[in-house]
């Protein structure tokens, strides 16, 4: 892919994460993950079971993702704290008997911005510390990366089947703008 099409493709990916939130982004998360990942398997949640706090995995590293994407990322720190806190022991004590957790990634949309909270950073090492895994926080730019590793035809893809050529895209007049 040349350079131009991978600018147009980053711009239009950038742009679906910020629109993105709860299902809808986590939607976007398993597609990246599933052509990236031969071995990455999502979970689908069970009535009232529902995903025992798994998003998706991979059982040959052990690999596990929980996905958190809030609507408005900048003032859920003690949402996000909580619910990581919650969850982690949950997805432990149910998937810990079926495939050992190696790793563990907090995939969190924070939207290009706003990082990661120190609360959440701290929680992550206490869960390393306790279980004895890496525990690390996947925010929005790790997405991109893995997204733009991707061979273009799962790129195009993903972004919906079509890339625009920036050869018909035709002069902007700085007046519109």
């Amino acid at each position: 892919m040349n350079l131009e099409k991978l600018y147009i493709a980053r711009v239009i990916f950038k742009n679906r994460v910020l629109s993105s939130h709860g299902q809808v982004f986590e939607d976007l998360f398993v597609r990246v993950m599933q052509a990236n990942d031969k071995d990455f398997r999502p979970v689908k949640p069970q009535g009232r079971e529902g995903d025992k706090k798994n998003d998706g995995f991979n059982k040959v590293k052990g690999q596990y993702f929980q996905v958190y994407s809030p609507e408005n990322s900048s003032d859920k720190e003690k949402e996000s704290y909580k619910k990581l806190d919650s969850t982690f022991e949950e997805l432990y004590k149910y998937w810990q008997p079926i495939s050992p957790i190696k790793e563990f990634f907090w995939v969190y949309n924070d939207k290009f911005q706003t990082g990661i909270y120190p609360s959440i950073e701290k929680t992550l090492a206490g869960i390393e510390q306790k279980f004895k895994i890496k525990a690390d926080p996947f925010l929005s730019k790790d997405l991109e990366d893995v997204f733009l590793s991707l061979p273009e035809n799962e790129i195009i893809d993903i972004l919906g089947g079509h890339l625009p050529d920036y050869n018909y895209i035709e002069d902007v007049s700085i007046t519109v703008l």
